[in-house]
């Protein structure tokens, strides 16, 4: 696993950081005869690239798992990490970026077994949210995008959209709206090419396979008719509770019972039809 870092300051436009970013991994990955040498016995890679936002401004970094034989020693690694961070400063520098410095959090690369790392692995490239929470309110949180935690000094977009939702504050929503124009059009995990379908992982589930996959017997609660489901989704915070009071209650027909209870508190349309399983 290779990690490369920008150094930035506050003040900087996320777009022109990220952009700088791209122009620094094509540099990294493929620039020069010195890296393309390095990268040979590189089977391939898979790339993550991580934004966060705090005192010091927008955090933009990448996160590269390089796949290698198994024969590869540390010393190996550290030698093609050097050679892809010079590729990359020199890029960044090139750009007008300052030169990022190795020693102090401008690279890392480490040696990995997947046979025991696979779990960290796996968490590095898609982060969790919500490791903490029981894993029906965790998704119901995610697809509504609403929390109480408390506000933090460097903050993942996700963060930051959940302290928009909890305290409104301006500063906070227009780094969320600037996040949200820079992001666009962009990837934040990569391959590199042909590398997916050499792990078979190159065929994409449809909506109803990826639903069965993960539905795991589950029960039907409530149905919501389009309108009375935008109603709620209107309401800050309401769809995270609705969803996860769904999942919470174990039980089909104590979960509508809370369900309905919450929402006619609180003034937002019930269920439209309901099909609770026996």
């Amino acid at each position: 696993m290779v990690t490369l870092t920008m150094r930035h300051r506050r003040g900087q436009r996320l777009a022109g950081l990220w952009d700088g970013l791209g122009e620094a991994w094509t540099a990294a990955s493929r620039g020069n005869r010195s890296v393309r040498r390095a990268l040979s016995d590189v089977a391939g890679w898979c790339r993550r690239v991580e934004v966060t936002s705090g005192d010091n401004g927008w955090h933009v970094h990448v996160h590269a798992l390089l796949f290698v034989g198994g024969r590869t020693e540390q010393s190996d690694v550290d030698a093609l990490g050097a050679t892809m961070f010079e590729a990359w400063s020199t890029r960044l520098m090139g750009q007008g970026f300052d030169a990022p410095i190795a020693s102090k959090g401008g690279l890392s690369a480490k040696l990995l077994d997947l046979t025991t790392a696979r779990e960290d692995v796996a968490k590095y490239l898609a982060k969790g949210t919500f490791e903490a929470l029981k894993p029906s309110r965790r998704a119901a949180l995610e697809i509504a995008g609403a929390t109480k935690r408390a506000r933090r000094c460097n903050r993942t977009p996700m963060q930051l959209l959940e302290d928009v939702v909890a305290y409104g504050l301006v500063d906070d929503a227009a780094l969320w709206w600037e996040f949200e124009q820079a992001s666009q059009g962009r990837r934040s995990v990569t391959w590199s090419q042909g590398f997916r379908g050499r792990l078979g992982l190159d065929v994409e589930l449809s909506d109803e396979q990826l639903a069965a996959e993960t539905d795991r017997g589950g029960e039907v609660v409530a149905l919501f008719s389009r309108d009375a489901w935008r109603a709620i989704a209107r309401c800050p915070g309401a769809a995270a509770h609705v969803l996860g009071a769904a999942g919470d209650a174990g039980d089909a027909s104590i979960a509508l019972v809370i369900v309905e209870k919450w929402l006619a508190f609180r003034g937002l349309p019930p269920p439209d039809r309901v099909e609770v399983a026996a």
